[in-house]
């Protein structure tokens, strides 16, 4: 089972409540580009979990195998009156994402929604709401896809550090074996950033 995890920091803004974004009956506006990636990349991620906690924590490591196959993470975002901390127990062998929160979030009569808002911080996050929702806010149509993919400029260093404050944070809970697949990917992705070095060292370091 692979298992990963964001930044502390990164972690902190989540815990923010995020209404819904408002939406006109039966409207179908084009989604952003931070919001097709999520819906057409990390939301078709293939999930393989076993998983008994909390579901913030359960959400963390569905954001972490959405990051092992596409390079980035889940954002999610908390809408008012969710319970981050309720106790969840799920499992799953190898489902897309969508799938997952669908089975995931029946019983708790859960719902989700992808941010899709260019002056939003959270664009492209998705926002776990109480309701029926399944991507799209109520009233809201499936917005048609863009006539063609939309990239986007990566800062490695950013993005390898980021990784690596995520691999020391789950060696200080205890979590070596998923801190170690980090750091190999880390190591192996990004060889010639400053943070790719320090992952071989702390490999290193972890296997002695």
């Amino acid at each position: 089972m692979r298992a990963l995890t964001f930044a502390t920091a990164v972690f902190a803004a989540l815990l923010a409540p995020l209404s819904p974004p408002p939406a006109t009956a039966q409207t179908a506006a084009k989604d952003t580009p931070a919001a097709e990636r999520t819906r057409t990349k990390l939301l078709k991620a293939k999930i393989t979990v076993n998983f008994n906690g909390t579901l913030r924590d359960l959400l963390k490591e569905l954001a972490g195998q959405a990051e092992m196959e596409h390079g980035k993470p889940v954002m999610w975002a908390y809408g008012d009156d969710i319970k981050a901390n309720q106790a969840v127990a799920f499992e799953c062998q190898n489902k897309p994402l969508d799938d997952v929160l669908d089975a995931l979030f029946k019983k708790p009569g859960l719902g989700y929604v992808v941010v899709s808002q260019d002056d939003d911080r959270r664009d492209g996050w998705v926002l776990v709401t109480v309701g029926t929702e399944r991507g799209f806010a109520k009233g809201t149509a499936a917005p048609k896809p863009p006539p063609a993919a939309t990239t986007e400029a990566i800062d490695d260093e950013s993005v390898a550090a980021a990784k690596v404050a995520t691999a020391k944070e789950l060696i200080d809970g205890g979590k070596v074996t998923s801190a170690k697949a980090l750091l190999t990917l880390v190591s192996k992705k990004y060889p010639a950033t400053k943070a790719g070095k320090e992952a071989k060292e702390l490999l290193e370091k972890l296997d002695k």
